[in-house]
C-alpha cells in the first residue's frame, strides 16, 4: 500500500520539529504549559515565542493520537471516495472538504505535493454563507469510515484548537 501523502507530510513535520528541539547552541523553543501557566508568565513565554516564531504547547486538551488516527484513516481512503467531498467544486463560502494532490498550488506551473482536508466551524448546511469565511463543512459519510466517530473527533480538534488560539491571542495582545 502506498504511503498517504498526508501521512508523509505529518511524518516530515514531526521529524523537523523533533530536530528543532534537539538543536544545541541555538535558541530553545519556548514551552507554554496551558494547564499551569497564566497571566504574566504566559505573556513572557508568548513574547519569546513571537521572536523565534515557534512555540511548544502542553497541558492542552487536544487528543493528538486520536487526531493523527483520524487523519490516517481519512487519507487511506480511495481517491474516488475522497473526491466525493472535493473542496474545489466552486461552492460559495470558504473552501471545505477534500483537497486533492496539487489542488491548492494556485500557480499553474507549481505542483504542491500534498493533499488535505479543510474544515472549520460546523455551520448548519441550511445556513447560507454570509461571507467568504463561512460555509458548511463537507464530511465523508460514517459508512465510509466504518461507522466511526471521525467527524466528532475532527470537530473536537477544531474546538480545542480554537480555544488555544483564544489563549494565544490574549497572550500576544
Amino acid at each position: 500500500m502506498p504511503l498517504p501523502v498526508g501521512g508523509l507530510a505529518t511524518a516530515l513535520v514531526l521529524s523537523l520539529a523533533a530536530a528543532l528541539l534537539r538543536v544545541g547552541g541555538g535558541p530553545r523553543v519556548p514551552l507554554l504549559d496551558l494547564s499551569t501557566t497564566h497571566g504574566s508568565a504566559a505573556y513572557k513565554v508568548c513574547r519569546n515565542a513571537a521572536r523565534l516564531g515557534a512555540l511548544r504547547l502542553r497541558g492542552h486538551s487536544i487528543d493528538v493520537d486520536a487526531a493523527l488516527d483520524a487523519s490516517r484513516r481519512f487519507f487511506e481512503l480511495p481517491l474516488s471516495v475522497k473526491l466525493e467531498i472535493n473542496a474545489s467544486d466552486k461552492r460559495p463560502g470558504f473552501v471545505r472538504g477534500y483537497i486533492p494532490l496539487g489542488g491548492e498550488a494556485g500557480v499553474a506551473d507549481v505542483l504542491e505535493l500534498k493533499e488535505g482536508f479543510s474544515y472549520g466551524y460546523d455551520w448548519p448546511n441550511e445556513t447560507p454563507p454570509t461571507n467568504g469565511l463561512t460555509g458548511p463543512n463537507r464530511w465523508p459519510s460514517h459508512a465510509v469510515l466504518g461507522g466511526s466517530d471521525w467527524r466528532e473527533t475532527m470537530l473536537a480538534v477544531h474546538t480545542n484548537c480554537s480555544e488555544i488560539a483564544k489563549v494565544m491571542c490574549r497572550c500576544l495582545n
